[in-house]
């Protein structure tokens, strides 16, 4: 585990956010089967960034919801998001 990690120290100041998710969240498929991906999710995110942490979130399982067509997932979704205060 050691050999496959790497610790780093970001900086991060009001307004910025992270986003933890699991391969569930970007390998959703839509209805052309095709995956919801790193830069679907991106731009959702950048627009709803000034949001809430929980706006955020509720606005990522609402997109992957809409793009899914509220079909069954196939795989597990863990999503967290962390907001810095302002």
């Amino acid at each position: 585990f050691e050999n496959a990690t790497e610790e780093k120290t970001i900086n991060l100041g009001p307004g910025d956010v992270c986003i933890f998710y699991s391969d569930g969240i970007t390998e959703s498929r839509g209805s052309s089967e095709e995956e919801l991906g790193y830069d679907r999710l991106k731009e959702i995110v950048g627009r709803v960034k000034e949001e809430t942490a929980s706006g955020i979130k509720e606005e990522i399982l609402r997109a992957v919801r809409e793009y899914t067509g509220n079909s069954n997932v196939e795989d597990d979704m863990t999503l967290i998001v962390l907001k810095w205060g302002t």
